[in-house]
């Protein structure tokens, strides 16, 4: 025989409560009780029976099969019996029932948190209504950053890693603080400068682990506000800076990067030795008081590669055009997507390529002014920050410098003879040869840094071509095996020996000997910054953190702005990624 319900297990969890009565009121029920036979003043404490007044209280309660649910608790209004205290008249509370002014249990505010902060507003409003618990998205929301004020997540973590999101992609950023030992979000920052990471950390000074990627606010926050904290610089940005680097020295080499393909379009060989010297570059100057000058060199000559690579492809294009034959056999004679030949077919010179127009306030918006007013002698940097400032400008003094530096007198002289970016020419290409193609720097830059048992049939027929073809291709490609080597060996643990981060770190030093003796300057410059950052790059070898799970939060406050639409502020961003603190069991009776 089934056992009857009690009537007591319709209210929350509270011997404060006793009901009397439960009704059927159309689609909803009504469930009342009285409150307790006396209570205690809240300023004194004194226990007081004599009762001045009742009322009803009606709190909106966890909802029954889908009805929505008023809990009706009839409470008194007592005197304060202590002479000696200056409240006279006081309500009682009901804790564990319902918060101070509620309008909700305690036990339906925990499920209603429990989904704004998974759901968020509009769609938590139309669940909670669905379900019997009707909430507005206002309230939810308020819900959710309420609970988010109480965590103490910040205080407890000891290793953090720091990265930066972007607000608005390009132009603002903030900051994310995620502990890497429970792998969870402890605070979102609403910048991404030195001073505000710098404010954080010396409010938290547990902190004596920082993993970070290699940006230099955060490097320099930590040395200033915890000097005994170990940096660790992330492995996943070390190994993708290096790629991007020999990306970089690919791109001079443009020309070089063509390999011979058969009719099952695989690699036939490497292409023809050039009739010329390969071009070896000297080594980087090292004198490092002109990078920006370097920069500027070599993006000039990726770009003057890059047009001059197609200038040939139009130059051929128009050649076999005047020939008569049909674009799609040309397409498939030059190895060329057909949609770029179409738009060659009317032009008569080779079109200039797109320049992306420069968002407002940035320093390349005020190009053309900053070198009207150099040409002019007006030179000082902080009057010319001054000037566009006032203009609308919105960036920092070290962006416009990184502008004007290239312009001082004696840069560009000083630069091209230490580091002369002169690459010999290699002999023309046969761009009507069908068996030949062109491999972008990046995905020579890809197949370069993949192992050879990850690589297909094709790709690894390509790297061989581009080893015996390309120049310091083999030389690039051998170290960044050994350096992704280096940083994938195990970390050290309890149970291995202490000579196993002390090999590790050899191995590095030894690695970084090897990229300085190369010759290739792109590769000596991507040496020199590990060298200025070399604490946190050992640590990178020896200990097991890493920005891993940094990324996957990163991610995953990019998935709540989608749901959010864009819309949300950093104070919603923050309590929805914050882990909720622990409630108490309020949901059922023990």
């Amino acid at each position: 025989m089934p056992k009857a319900l009690p009537g007591n297990d319709l209210l929350p969890p509270s011997p404060l409560l006793r009901m009397t009565d439960v009704e059927h009121s159309g689609p909803n029920w009504i469930v009342r009780a009285d409150g307790p036979p006396h209570a205690a003043c809240p300023t004194c404490g004194r226990v007081s029976r004599s009762r001045h007044s009742a009322y009803v209280r009606t709190l909106k309660d966890l909802p029954a099969v889908g009805a929505v649910v008023s809990l009706n608790i009839r409470v008194s209004r007592w005197r304060c019996v202590a002479p000696a205290c200056a409240v006279r008249f006081f309500a009682d509370r009901l804790p564990g029932v319902a918060d101070l002014r509620g309008r909700r249990t305690c036990r339906a505010n925990v499920v209603a948190r429990l989904i704004g902060y998974a759901l968020g507003g509009r769609a938590g409003e139309r669940l909670t209504t669905r379900i019997g618990l009707p909430v507005s998205n206002d309230t939810l929301l308020r819900g959710v950053k309420q609970g988010a004020r109480l965590t103490t997540a910040a205080a407890q973590a000891q290793v953090i890693g720091v990265d930066e999101w972007a607000k608005r992609k390009g132009r603002t950023c903030g900051t994310i603080m995620v502990d890497l030992e429970r792998h969870t979000v402890i605070d979102v920052l609403d910048e991404h400068s030195t001073e505000a990471v710098e404010q954080w950390l010396v409010a938290h000074p547990a902190i004596h682990t920082i993993c970070r990627d290699r940006n230099g606010r955060y490097a320099k926050a930590a040395r200033r506000a915890a000097p005994a904290a170990q940096q660790v610089s992330d492995r996943f940005h070390l190994v993708q800076n290096l790629r991007e680097t020999i990306e970089r020295e690919l791109a001079l080499h443009r020309a070089y990067l063509r390999v011979r393909m058969t009719a099952h379009s695989l690699p036939n060989g490497p292409p023809p030795a050039p009739l010329v010297d390969l071009p070896v570059c000297p080594p980087v100057a090292r004198e490092r008081r002109l990078p920006p000058a370097r920069r500027l060199a070599t993006q000039t000559e990726i770009g003057r590669q890059l047009r001059q690579t197609d200038q040939n492809l139009f130059d051929t294009f128009k050649a076999l055009q005047a020939t008569g034959a049909p674009i799609s056999v040309i397409a498939q004679q030059l190895g060329c997507n057909r949609r770029r030949l179409d738009k060659w077919t009317t032009q008569r010179t080779l079109p200039a390529r797109q320049k992306r127009h420069p968002p407002p306030g940035s320093a390349e918006a005020f190009r053309e002014y900053l070198r009207q007013r150099w040409d002019a002698g007006y030179r000082n940097g902080r009057l010319l920050f001054d000037e566009i400032h006032a203009l609308g400008y919105a960036g920092t003094h070290k962006t416009l410098n990184k502008l004007v530096s290239p312009w001082r007198r004696g840069n560009v002289a000083f630069e091209r003879a230490a580091n002369e970016m002169t690459i010999p020419t290699p002999p023309p290409a046969v761009l009507t040869d069908p068996t030949e193609r062109q491999v972008s720097p990046h995905i020579a830059a890809a197949l370069l840094t993949t192992p050879r048992p990850e690589l297909t049939g094709p790709n690894a027929q390509i790297v061989d071509a581009l080893k015996a073809g390309c120049p310091g291709y083999a030389v690039m490609r051998s170290l960044m095996m050994g350096f992704r080597a280096i940083l994938k060996q195990s970390p050290p643990t309890p149970a291995t020996t202490t000579r196993t981060p002390i090999r590790t770190v050899t191995a590095l030093h030894r690695w970084m000997d090897r990229a300085r003796a190369t010759g290739i300057a792109l590769i000596q410059n991507f040496e020199s910054q590990l060298q200025r950052d070399i604490l946190a790059v050992e640590a990178a070898v020896t200990e097991r953190w890493s920005n891993g799970p940094v990324e996957g939060q990163v991610n995953r406050l990019k998935m709540l702005k989608r749901q959010m639409y864009g819309r949300a502020g950093v104070e919603l961003l923050r309590a929805r990624l914050i882990p909720l603190p622990v409630e108490p069991t309020v949901l059922q009776r023990e």
